[in-house]
C-alpha cells in the first residue's frame, strides 16, 4: 500500500516464479490490493511522478492478507547540469541549475551559489567563497548540516 498517494505505479513479482507478475495503480486513498496472489516471496517496485521509488521485498503466507506500507519520497529539489566544451581547450565549463517546489509542507533549504569554479592557483595562494543557504519550504529547517568533500593535499576548508 503507499499510503495518500493516488495514481502510483505498484509492480510485484514472485521471486522463484518469475511469470507472477502484476501491476496496479494505487486508488485515491493511496493502496493497491492485489488479490490471489500465490504464497511465496515476492519482490515490489512502488513509483510515481515526481517522487523517488522505493524497491522491496515481502512475504506472502497461506491465509494470510499481508499488508505492507510503503512511502515514496517526493522530490522537492532537481538539479539539472549541462557540459560545455571549450573549443581548442582542454576545459570544460559545467553548468547546475536547481528546480525546487516551494509551496510544500516540508524545508526546501537551497545552497547558492550551487558550484563555484576556482580559477588557477599557485601555491600559497588563497580563494574566498561565500555560499547562502535559503529555506523556500514552509516550514522551519532546524539542526542543518552541510557535507563538505574531505580536505586533500590541493584543497582545505
Amino acid at each position: 500500500m503507499i499510503e495518500g498517494l493516488a495514481g502510483a505505479k505498484v509492480r510485484v513479482q514472485n521471486e522463484k516464479v518469475l511469470t507472477v507478475d502484476e501491476t496496479l495503480i494505487s486508488d485515491d486513498s493511496g493502496e493497491a490490493f492485489f488479490e490471489n496472489l500465490p504464497a511465496g516471496r515476492y519482490k515490489f517496485k512502488a513509483t510515481a511522478s515526481n517522487h523517488q521509488e522505493v524497491i522491496g521485498r515481502f512475504w506472502i503466507k497461506p491465509g494470510i492478507t499481508v499488508s505492507e506500507q510503503v512511502f515514496l519520497d517526493y522530490n522537492l529539489v532537481t538539479v539539472e547540469w549541462s557540459v560545455t566544451e571549450i573549443t581548442l581547450e582542454d576545459r570544460y565549463e559545467i553548468n547546475l541549475e536547481a528546480t525546487y517546489e516551494t509551496d510544500v509542507p516540508a524545508a526546501v533549504v537551497i545552497i547558492e551559489p550551487l558550484s563555484v569554479n576556482l580559477p588557477e592557483m599557485a601555491i600559497g595562494e588563497v580563494f574566498y567563497g561565500e555560499f547562502s543557504l535559503t529555506n523556500h519550504g514552509l516550514i522551519r529547517a532546524d539542526n542543518l548540516t552541510v557535507k563538505l568533500p574531505q580536505e586533500d593535499q590541493y584543497f582545505k576548508y
